[in-house]
């Protein structure tokens, strides 16, 4: 039902190889008061988004299974936002994400490390 979106919480999906940085995103999201799942390597997310929808996906661009962009795909009103991140900030890496931008509802370019207010309560 299209209302139902208004009711929900957003489901995010967060997928990311590495437990650290797969936890520190967690905690962010559930501190306020998200819904989030992980998923640590390509085939995982790729089978979790052909079960379940999410609103947003956060993803690693460089996974020990292939590139989380490859993941998202070109879709319509209904494909999820995307926030990537990746500890590789060359320019090759931010080029690929820009260029795949105006296709998909990508919302955000994050290299790591994160600053240090992030996950501090700022919004």
């Amino acid at each position: 039902m299209p209302g139902d979106t208004l009711l929900r919480k957003p489901r995010i999906l967060v997928l990311e190889d590495q437990t650290s940085i797969q936890d520190l995103v967690m905690a962010m999201l559930k501190i306020r008061n998200l819904e989030c799942e992980a998923a640590s390597s390509l085939a995982e997310g790729q089978a979790r988004l052909e079960q379940e929808h999410y609103d947003l996906l956060v993803v690693d661009v460089n996974l020990p299974d292939g590139s989380g962009l490859s993941l998202v795909k070109d879709g319509g009103a209904e494909s999820p936002l995307v926030l990537v991140m990746t500890g590789r900030s060359d320019i090759q890496t931010a080029v690929e994400a820009i260029r795949r931008r105006d296709r998909l509802h990508y919302q955000a370019f994050r290299g790591r490390p994160f600053p240090p207010a992030c996950g501090q309560g700022d919004r």
